[in-house]
C-alpha cells in the first residue's frame, strides 16, 4: 500500500516537542500568504510496527480539513490568530492522510481530513494509539464504499456468520487505510443487527494474516472474543465518517486486550453456531503458559528485559551475560565493537537495544561501511567549491550528529556495520581522537575548514559539530580474509565483545510475553544509571593490572595496559548491572575477567616469534600470565582470560600467527 493511503491519527504539535524543536519551527504559524498553517504530531502506529515510512510531523492548512467549525480572521494580529487556533485544538485529534513532498522532504495533510473532539476517556496528547481493523455487516459500509469507490468485499451480515467464516478459514474482506504489512493480533467487530445494537467485540488472537485477491484470511491456534463495554468503547477513537474500517486504541487499552487474548481470558468460539458463554474453571482459563510481563520502569534490568523481549520477537536468542556486557560497555562511554561469527545477530542487537530504549527511527542510524572508503570525506561529505556548497555524505551521518547537537536531551545511537571492511584509522580518524576527550567544547568534529567562507548552506552545516555524550557509537565486525585488523589505536578506545552462540538445540525456548511497550529514555534518565567508580574498592585490581602490564611489557614493549584502559575498566566494573546485591562480588569478579579479555588481550597478537615468550613456561602449559592470575584469585577465577590465551596459543601453533 502507498503511504499516502494510510489513515493516521495526530494532535497539534507543541513547540517544546523534540520532533518539532529539532526543526526550529513553530507549532502554529502564519505563512508568507498570511494563511494559517500548523504542525501535527502523529500519535498512531500499527501493531508491532515502528511505522518507519510514516512521518512524525505533518504540515496542515485550514482548508485541508473537510469540516471545521473555526473562523480565522486575517485582520487579527498573528499572535492572537495562533493562540486562538491552539486553544481550539487542545481537546481535539486530527484524522488524516498525508502526501510527501519529495523536494522539501516534508509531509503535508491531504484535503478532506477531519478534526474531531476527543472525550476525556480518550487520554491526552502524550499518549500513542494502535491502529486496529474494524469489520461489520456488509450492509453498513455500502454508502461509504460507493462514495469512495472502494470494494471491501465483505459478505458477513451478522457476528455469527462472521465467526463462521473465520472458523472455516474463509476470506472476510479488506481494510482500507491500514499500514502494511497488515499485522494485527485481533480485530474489532461492530454489530449492526437490531438485536445486537451498539455491541462491539474484539476477536482473535491471530498468528498470521494472509492477503488474497478476495480479501484477508486470518489464521489462529484458538479463537475467541471479548465483548467491549461502553466505558471501553468510549476510550476508543473511531472516526467512522472518515473511515469505518479502522479504529485507534490507546496503548494501555491495546495491551490490556492483547494480554487477555494471550492468557485465554476470553469467550472461546466453539463452532459456527454460537459463542461459548459457559462459565469455565479459572485454571482452565490460564492453562496457557504464564505471561511474562516487564514493568515499564527505567532501570538497568528493564533495559535487559526489553532487549530479551525484542530479540525474541525477531526470533533472536542472546546470552543474557552478553546483553549485560553490551549494556555496561555502552554506559562506560567507549566505542563498543560487536564481534563474532557471521549470523550471530550483531547488527540486529543494535536494533534491539535501540527499541529497548524506546528510540525513534530518527534517533538511530546504521551505516553500512564500504570497502572503498579511504578518508573521512566518505563518511562526512565534502565542500563543492564550484557551487560553494557543502555536500554531506549520503549516509546521513552528519545530519544525525546535527540533530543530536540540537537535541542534547535525547539519546542517539549510531552503528557502523562491518566497520572493518575499510581501514578504520582512515575514515574514522577524527573520532579516535574525539572519543578520548571529555565531553565539552573540545569534543568537536570538523567537517570542513574554518577558512572557507560564503558557503550557501553554512548555517545548516557549520564547520564544526559538537559531539555530546548523548551519542552512542557502536561497530560490528567480521574477522575473515575480506576485512582489516584493528590497530592498537582503535583497540585502546574500544570494548570488543564477542557474542556467544547459544545451544540452539536446548536454549531456543518459546516464551509467552504480554503486550509490551517500552518507555522512551531521555539522555538525563540514561545518565542516571551511570555510576562513578569507588577508588578504594578498585585498588587491588589496579595492583593486579600493573603486574599484568609489567609482564606484558617484558614480552614486548607494544603490549601493556595504558592508564586510559585502566580508567575504562574501572568504570565498566562499577557500571555492570547487579540485580541482586548478594551476588555483587561474584559479578564484579567476572566483569573484571571479561574486561581483561576485551581491553587487554585483544591487543596481544602477532607472529609466533613475537609471542613465543608469552607461552614459554616451565611446564609447557598455559601462559606466563597464569602465576599472576593465581596470585589474584581472590579477585577472579580468570576463566575467560585463560580460555582466550589458550585460543591464541592454538592459533600460533596452527597458523604461526594470532589476532
Amino acid at each position: 500500500m502507498e503511504t499516502s493511503r494510510i489513515c493516521m491519527l495526530g494532535v497539534l504539535a507543541k513547540t517544546a516537542d523534540s520532533e518539532l524543536k529539532s526543526t526550529g519551527k513553530d507549532d502554529v504559524f502564519v505563512n508568507s500568504q498570511s494563511a494559517l498553517q500548523y504542525h501535527i504530531r502523529r500519535i498512531s502506529h500499527s501493531p508491532g510496527s515502528t511505522s518507519s515510512e510514516l512521518p512524525t510531523l505533518i504540515t496542515g492548512y485550514l482548508d485541508s480539513l473537510h469540516y471545521v467549525n473555526y473562523k480565522d480572521s486575517m485582520a487579527e494580529p498573528d499572535e492572537k490568530r495562533r493562540n486562538s487556533f491552539r486553544d481550539y485544538c487542545k481537546d481535539k485529534v486530527f484524522v488524516f492522510k498525508g502526501n510527501k513532498d519529495p523536494y522539501y522532504d516534508t509531509w503535508k495533510m491531504q484535503k478532506n481530513s477531519e478534526i474531531i473532539v476527543r472525550t476525556p476517556a480518550q487520554g491526552n496528547d502524550t499518549e500513542s494509539y494502535v491502529t486496529i481493523p474494524v469489520f461489520q455487516s456488509s450492509n453498513d459500509t455500502t454508502d461509504w464504499e460507493r462514495i469512495n469507490r472502494i470494494d471491501l468485499r465483505r459478505e458477513a451480515q451478522s457476528f455469527s456468520s462472521f465467526c463462521k467464516k473465520l472458523e472455516e478459514n474463509e476470506t472476510i474482506g479488506f481494510v482500507e487505510g491500514f499500514s502494511e504489512p497488515f499485522n494485527s493480533p485481533f480485530l474489532i467487530w461492530k454489530s449492526g443487527a437490531p438485536s445486537e445494537q451498539n455491541k462491539y467485540y474484539a476477536v482473535g488472537p491471530f498468528k498470521k494474516i494472509e492477503e488474497t485477491e478476495d480479501g484477508y484470511r486470518f489464521l489462529y491456534d484458538y479463537l475467541g472474543s471479548i465483548e467491549l463495554d461502553e466505558s471501553t468503547w468510549n476510550a476508543i477513537v473511531y472516526p467512522e465518517q472518515f473511515n469505518p474500517t479502522i479504529i485507534y486504541l490507546e496503548d494501555q487499552l491495546y495491551s490490556k486486550l492483547f494480554n487477555r487474548f494471550a492468557s485465554k481470558d476470553i469467550q472461546l468460539i466453539k463452532d459456527e453456531q454460537q459463542i461459548d458463554v459457559e462459565e469455565r474453571d479459572i485454571e482452565e482459563q490460564t492453562k496457557s503458559k504464564e505471561l511474562i510481563e516487564i514493568i515499564p520502569e527505567k532501570t538497568d534490568k528493564s533495559i535487559i528485559d526489553y532487549c530479551q523481549y525484542f530479540a525474541y520477537k525477531e526470533d533472536l536468542f542472546y546470552d543474557e551475560r552478553d546483553l549485560e556486557n553490551f549494556h555496561a560497555a555502552i554506559k562506560t562511554g567507549s566505542l563498543v565493537i560487536l564481534s563474532g561469527m557471521s549470523g550471530t545477530g550483531k547488527s540486529r542487537l543494535v536494533e534491539v537495544y535501540a527499541k529497548a530504549l524506546g528510540l525513534g527511527d530518527e534517533q538511530k542510524l546504521i551505516i553500512p561501511v564500504r570497502p572503498s572508503w579511504n578518508d573521512d570525506s566518505d563518511l562526512l561529505g565534502y565542500v563543492d567549491l564550484n557551487r560553494m556548497v557543502y555536500r554531506p555524505s549520503e549516509t546521513r551521518f552528519v545530519e544525525t550528529l546535527r540533530d543530536a547537537e540540537r537535541n542534547t536531551d535525547q539519546l542517539y545511537l549510531i552503528c557502523f556495520d562491518e566497520m572493518n571492511l575499510a581501514r578504520v584509522e582512515h575514515y574514522f580518524s577524527q573520532f579516535l581522537s574525539i572519543l578520548e576527550k571529555p565531553v565539552g567544547k573540545d569534543r568537536e568534529l570538523r567537517i570542513y575548514s574554518d577558512t572557507l567562507k560564503g558557503l550557501y548552506n553554512a548555517q545548516e552545516y557549520p564547520s564544526k559539530i559538537k559531539i555530546g555524550s548523548n551519542v552512542i557509537f557502536i561497530g560490528t565486525v567480521n574477522i575473515d580474509e575480506s576485512t582489516y585488523h584493528f590497530s592498537d589505536k582503535v583497540l585502546d578506545r574500544s570494548n570488543v565483545i564477542q557474542l556467544k552462540i547459544l545451544d540452539y538445540s536446548t536454549a531456543w525456548k518459546k516464551v509467552n510475553y504480554g503486550a509490551i511497550q517500552p518507555p522512551k529514555w531521555s539522555k538525563a534518565e540514561y545518565d542516571s544509571l551511570r555510576k562513578e567508580p569507588d577508588e578504594a574498592r578498585f585498588q587491588e585490581r589496579k595492583t593486579c593490572l600493573w603486574s599484568l602490564h609489567q609482564k606484558l611489557q617484558s614480552i614486548n614493549e607494544s603490549f601493556g595496559i595504558s592508564p586510559r584502559v585502566v580508567r575504562q575498566i574501572e568504570k565498566y566494573i562499577c557500571n555492570y548491572p547487579v540485580f541482586d546485591e548478594s551476588q555483587r562480588d561474584s559479578i564484579e569478579s567476572e566483569a573484571f575477567d571479561v574486561q581483561i579479555v576485551q581491553r587487554v588481550l585483544t591487543k596481544i597478537r602477532g607472529s609466533e616469534e613475537k609471542l613465543q615468550d608469552l607461552f614459554r613456561t616451565e611446564t609447557g602449559e598455559g601462559s606466563v600470565l597464569d602465576p599472576i592470575f593465581a596470585s589474584y584469585s581472590n579477585l577472579s577465577r580468570f576463566d575467560n582470560s585463560k580460555h582466550a590465551l589458550e585460543q591464541k596459543k592454538k592459533d600460533l601453533k596452527i597458523y604461526g600467527y594470532c589476532v
